[in-house]
């Protein structure tokens, strides 16, 4: 076999499965403390209307978990127009539906595993949960019908979008770790 044959057959699905394996061993790992981040959020949040802003010292209030909720909402919407009037999707209600579907989804297992990457070793592995989001996303365009230029452009805004969550949880990983070293909070104190 020529170098090529050798690089098509082989050495291209053995680098794309180790990177996709990855990033799959990264979200496992991470699964834990998401689960447990998400059920103190929705303690907390159940809680907040009985303690008082007081009782809180300074450096350990956060935004709200309601507040995060709308912006999540907010960019549900943004993205499902987005998919639907603004990449050429020709339109399609389904397609719109599944990619932003895809980006929630993905953006909500991956970012976690950037942030914790960022604040363990210092680097975010964005290649390899990006080839991953668009090995899935090209997988279920293709179960949805769409190929070819606008299931590949689909495949790779949403490729885009995930790439780009997941560099802001880096660097927000970043800001919060070294807000954490000097004593500031993510929420303006009023007292």
């Amino acid at each position: 076999m020529s170098f090529d044959q050798v690089f098509a057959s082989y050495v291209r699905i053995i680098g794309v499965g180790g990177i996709a394996g990855a990033g799959i061993l990264g979200i496992l790992s991470s699964l834990p403390s998401m689960v447990r981040s998400i059920g103190a959020n929705i303690v907390g949040m159940s809680h907040q209307d009985r303690r008082e802003v007081t009782a809180v010292p300074r450096v350990d209030r956060s935004l709200s978990g309601q507040f995060a909720i709308v912006g999540l909402v907010i960019f549900a919407v943004a993205a499902f127009l987005f998919f639907s009037f603004g990449v050429g999707v020709g339109g399609s209600f389904a397609s719109a539906l599944v990619a932003t579907a895809l980006v929630m989804f993905i953006a909500f297992l991956f970012a976690p595993v950037a942030a914790r990457a960022i604040a363990i070793v210092g680097t975010n592995p964005v290649s390899g949960m990006t080839m991953l989001t668009l090995i899935v996303t090209g997988f279920a365009m293709l179960k949805l019908g769409l190929s070819g230029g606008n299931g590949m452009f689909v495949t790779m805004m949403v490729g885009g979008v995930v790439c780009t969550a997941l560099a802001a949880s880096g660097a927000l990983s970043s800001d919060l770790k070294i807000g954490h070293w000097i004593g500031a909070t993510p929420r303006a104190s009023s007292a």
